[in-house]
């Protein structure tokens, strides 16, 4: 955020900018971006570590709890 000299500085150029300008200004300008809104986990995992072995493991689908283990 630029400070309130500097803003109003910015702010008078643009006033006194033509009217092409400020088109072409306002074209580039984008609005910010809405925040993003947490999700729910979608997924199950599970994490199994034996000393330095690490497994990763993902469930299949969404129906019965079964499990897929990598090959």
């Amino acid at each position: 955020m630029p400070r309130s000299e500097i803003q109003q500085a910015l702010d008078t150029l643009h006033e006194k900018a033509p009217e092409s300008a400020r088109r072409r200004f306002a074209r580039m300008f984008r609005p910010p971006v809405a925040e993003v809104q947490p999700q729910a986990l979608r997924v199950a995992i599970a994490v199994v570590v034996r000393d330095s072995q690490v497994l990763l493991v993902c469930r299949r689908g969404d129906g019965a709890l079964s499990w897929q283990f990598p090959a």
